[in-house]
């Protein structure tokens, strides 16, 4: 658990262990991505239940830095977060408040977590 409270530290510090600025290249194909600017820390804290449902969707957060506030268009002092999806495209955007239930909702209709989630369920049956 250790690793991956680290792994969630870097990402929200928007570095990698070297120093060097994490870009979305660096997930592509690999994980969704929540992009926030100016989120509020308790808004970026997880529960348990809620931790679970997160990792089950190959989630991280990411704070966007001056070239991803360029790139999706963040400015202002309100909170901003913005869904990216594994193929690096924006999906959805909220402002002020997250609701990840709603995120985790919209995310079970796409199609590549609909594959996701089928072979999940493979991999459980031939474990029985």
């Amino acid at each position: 658990m250790k690793g991956k409270t680290w792994i969630v530290a870097l990402a929200l510090a928007g570095c990698q262990s070297s120093g060097e600025p994490i870009s979305l290249e660096d997930y592509r194909w690999e994980k969704r991505v929540i992009l926030h600017h100016n989120a509020p820390p308790a808004q970026l804290v997880l529960s348990p239940a809620t931790d679970k449902a997160f990792e089950d969707r190959d989630l991280v957060f990411l704070a966007a830095g001056e070239e991803l506030e360029k790139q999706f268009r963040l400015s202002g002092p309100e909170p901003v977060f913005v869904l990216i999806g594994k193929d690096g495209k924006e999906k959805a955007r909220q402002s002020k408040t997250l609701d990840l239930k709603e995120w985790f909702q919209l995310i079970d209709t796409m199609p590549m977590r609909q594959t996701e989630m089928q072979e999940g369920e493979k991999k459980n049956d031939s474990l029985r």
